[in-house]
């Protein structure tokens, strides 16, 4: 009942009253962690990125194996390590913090496609041949899936091989 309760407030744009729901929500079923998730995303949609950060935190301190929670958190902090117009300290702690969530997924949840398929992506900024090797060790267990293939061919295609970059998107289609 919450979680449709929320919605609908977050729908109808009063955060404010969702975010008390969310708060109550949380304080009656500490151990939900799809509400916890949306009181991550009430903060988010408020601009309150960094009390969403320490709810993703925290839940995934309650539940390490929840993967929805690292995917979010690990977002977040990428875009904001990104984000040209962000003082440059701010952007790299952002990205600090973005790197070791990824190292904690991946040791918590070591099969998670997305935590292996980031983890190339950010190694890309170091080395292209590395996360090309790295996408193409997962592409004979997952080769149909667009989360591998699409930076496989964007990293094939940076390093000058826009032939193979093409023919790994075409292969899928087949």
């Amino acid at each position: 009942a919450y979680q449709l309760l929320l919605e609908s407030e977050a729908a109808q744009e009063r955060f404010a009253n969702a975010l008390k729901i969310a708060l109550d929500a949380r304080q009656k079923f500490p151990d939900n962690a799809e509400l916890r998730m949306q009181l991550a995303t009430i903060y988010r949609l408020r601009g309150q990125d960094e009390e969403a950060d320490r709810e993703l935190s925290a839940l995934i301190d309650a539940s390490p194996k929840f993967e929805p929670a690292y995917k979010l958190l690990i977002n977040s902090l990428l875009s904001r390590a990104r984000d040209v117009g962000r003082d440059p300290a701010a952007a790299q702690k952002s990205q600090i913090e973005a790197t070791a969530s990824l190292s904690r997924m991946l040791r918590e949840i070591p099969g998670s496609l997305y935590g292996r398929v980031t983890t190339a992506i950010l190694n890309a900024r170091d080395g292209l041949e590395q996360s090309e090797a790295t996408l193409r060790r997962l592409l004979p267990d997952h080769p149909d899936e667009p989360d591998v293939l699409i930076p496989l061919a964007q990293i094939r295609e940076a390093m000058g091989e826009s032939e193979q970059a093409v023919a790994t998107l075409a292969t899928a289609l087949k």
